[in-house]
């Protein structure tokens, strides 16, 4: 008998698989305009940095979970959980879009973390994270004349906030908050580069952070891949901020930098300099 939540996982592969055909398609017809602005070194070398600075970011969630776990596991290192985190991040690409849920239970429970424990923190990680992306795309759709300094703002306190009150729910807040203004500033700065307006580049933010939330919550999409960046083209069609061509590339470049960014990440996990970095203790 099929349960209800294998079909959600179909559905959800299904609606990826749609999406990723989607944007294939559209990055097709539109080759050569893209191709125009993909092969200037400015979006190269936007892309290449960006990777870095994903990786970094994501650095920031794997700290908030680690803190959430802690909560009832104090004596396990902190570095050990954000190793846990970023070994088992990658695995978010497989069918499903839940083994590195279950790579977080698998690697935890062998330190000794309770079962309960470990996917309390994944719940309350994943719903925080998703609050505070709609909460950035709320603030950036609210507009202001000089970009990204709502969203800034909005971060700077939301993490000031968690260091103050010393409670692991709210640093997980304030560090979803800046990893997405991390995301915020690859999307600007990629579409500046591509020759997007600057009255549209606050609005593009939001529309990402949208996207990447309706890609992440759908069960069985890869990572939110192709719904990611079918959300984001339709989206920003939608609301007539960018040439088609400009979308879509962007569009691209952000799954590009988002896939080497988790790469790296993967890399960079288990090794001494990620160990000396994450063993400092947050409040």
């Amino acid at each position: 008998m099929i349960t209800e939540r294998r079909w959600l996982r179909w559905l959800g592969a299904a609606v990826a698989l749609a999406g990723a055909a989607f944007v294939v398609r559209e990055a097709w017809r539109l080759r050569s305009d893209i191709a125009a602005m993909a092969t200037e070194p400015e979006p190269l070398g936007v892309v290449l940095v960006g990777a870095f600075l994903y990786a970094g970011a994501l650095t920031l969630l794997a700290l908030g979970w680690a803190g959430l776990v802690r909560v009832g596991a104090e004596s396990v290192p902190r570095g050990e959980l954000v190793r846990i985190f970023a070994s088992s991040s990658i695995a978010k690409y497989l069918p499903g879009n839940v083994f590195h849920f279950a790579g977080r239970q698998l690697l935890a429970g062998r330190l000794g973390v309770p079962q309960r424990r470990t996917a309390a923190a994944t719940v309350t990680e994943s719903v925080a994270t998703l609050v505070a992306g709609i909460a950035m795309a709320a603030v950036a759709l609210a507009g202001t004349r000089h970009a990204l300094v709502a969203p800034a703002l909005l971060a700077a306190i939301a993490v000031g906030v968690a260091i103050g009150h010393r409670r692991a729910l709210t640093a997980m807040l304030g560090l979803a908050c800046a990893f997405f203004l991390v995301n915020q500033v690859l999307v600007a700065g990629i579409a500046a580069v591509l020759g997007a307006s600057r009255a549209d580049l606050l609005p593009l933010t939001a529309v990402y952070l949208i996207s990447w939330a309706a890609g992440n919550a759908l069960p069985g999409a890869p990572g939110g891949m192709g719904v990611r960046e079918a959300a984001f083209v339709s989206l920003t069609d939608a609301l007539a901020l960018a040439a088609e061509p400009l979308a879509v590339t962007l569009a691209v470049a952000m799954r590009l930098i988002s896939l080497a960014g988790d790469l790296l990440f993967l890399a960079c996990g288990g090794t001494s300099g990620a160990k000396a970095f994450t063993s400092t203790e947050l409040p």
